[in-house]
């Protein structure tokens, strides 16, 4: 295989000068755990997010997510509606809090949470809608709170994918009560190990939180709440801090590369369709993601040439063996299941060179002939 479906090592090298100079503070200083690196980099996100006021770093999307469960004090029993077409952390933290995952249709051209679809899904149960910002790209988030509020609802953005994405302007991850995202190394911003972070304007919620996050302690040895371990270690946060000061130019190329795919594949409909992004919406752009009732035949001619394709998920969270039984349920699920048999990612990072695009588009037309 001549290149990867994503590497680090271009981008390690615009930052390893500047790695090294934080880390030998680090190691002179010793606070590996939830020390200065990880405030300063709570602050800076809050300037990035803007609107918001507050962020928390953790230590993985997956503890992100559930700490905005968890201190929004639901009870066994109690319904959150939200997407079958995810990564499994967004309906395992469901089930930890107690709670029943209501999946929903999706859009079938975008893969999002489909509104029409979480309306119909609310009862008196009901007390969560976690949308997931698929791909990168967030869902209708002013429909979303919209309905919440009129259901007296609250809203968890899932931005596991979407951090650097827009919504009207917006950036994903303040467009609701609460947000989650991750800085797994393979998002647009990545960490060297699992972290993520929190969003939210509510001072209240952020108080709740940094106690769950740390053991439910008010002080050392008081445990005043149920928590877990959900904090950041320090190495984590240089080098997000030294990633977040590219971010942006990394952003624009992804979508500088996703533009590419766009043009060169659009002609090739309909054995292969793209999945549109919104006109009120920009998109992240972590994964780039097709459609096609050829998914077969094209995953076969990738691996006959050593060539890296993946798919982003194969599988419903409605399907999945864990879930099967203490879920509910909305919509045509077969739809969704259409949906998942045809998707597939090509690879897409900041630094792929042309070259390689270009022999992933050229392998794509001969697959499909």
């Amino acid at each position: 295989m001549s290149y990867k479906f994503f590497e680090l090592d271009s981008q390690y090298h615009l930052i390893k000068n500047k790695l090294e100079q934080r880390l030998k503070k680090l190691l002179d200083h010793k606070q590996f755990i939830n020390g200065p690196e990880v405030y300063e980099l709570e602050k800076q996100l809050e300037e990035y997010m803007g609107i918001f006021s507050y962020a928390l770093a953790t230590n993985s999307g997956t503890s992100a997510l559930l700490l905005s469960l968890m201190v929004l004090d639901l009870n066994a029993g109690d319904e959150i509606i939200t997407s079958p077409v995810s990564f499994g952390a967004t309906a395992n933290v469901i089930r930890f809090v107690g709670a029943i995952p209501v999946f929903v249709d999706i859009e079938e051209d975008t893969g999002l949470i489909n509104i029409h679809s979480i309306k119909k899904a609310i009862s008196d149960k009901s007390r969560v809608i976690l949308p997931v910002s698929l791909y990168g790209q967030p869902a209708d988030m002013d429909q979303i709170n919209e309905i919440a509020r009129t259901h007296n609802l609250k809203v968890v953005e899932d931005a596991c994918q979407s951090f650097g994405a827009l919504y009207k302007g917006k950036k994903s991850g303040s467009l609701s009560d609460l947000s989650a995202t991750s800085f797994f190394p393979s998002k647009p911003l990545g960490a060297y190990g699992n972290s993520g972070c929190v969003f939210t304007n509510n001072k209240e919620y952020m108080e709740k939180m940094k106690k769950i996050r740390n053991h439910g302690q008010s002080e050392r040895f008081i445990y005043e709440l149920l928590g877990f371990n959900g904090l950041m270690n320090s190495f984590q946060a240089i080098v997000l801090l030294e990633k977040l000061i590219i971010f942006e130019k990394e952003l624009k190329l992804r979508q500088e590369l996703s533009s590419h795919y766009d043009e060169a594949i659009k002609n090739l409909a309909p054995d292969i369709t793209l999945l549109p992004i919104k006109k009120n919406r920009t998109s992240a752009r972590s994964y780039y993601v097709l459609r096609s009732r050829k998914r077969k035949q094209i995953m076969e001619r990738f691996r006959q040439e050593g060539r890296p394709l993946t798919i982003h998920y194969p599988i419903a969270l409605f399907d999945q063996p864990v879930f099967k039984n203490c879920c509910k349920i909305y919509g045509n699920p077969n739809k969704t299941r259409q949906y998942m048999s045809e998707v597939f990612s090509l690879p897409l990072y900041p630094y792929l060179k042309a070259e390689d695009q270009n022999k992933t588009i050229q392998l794509l037309k001969e697959a499909i002939c």
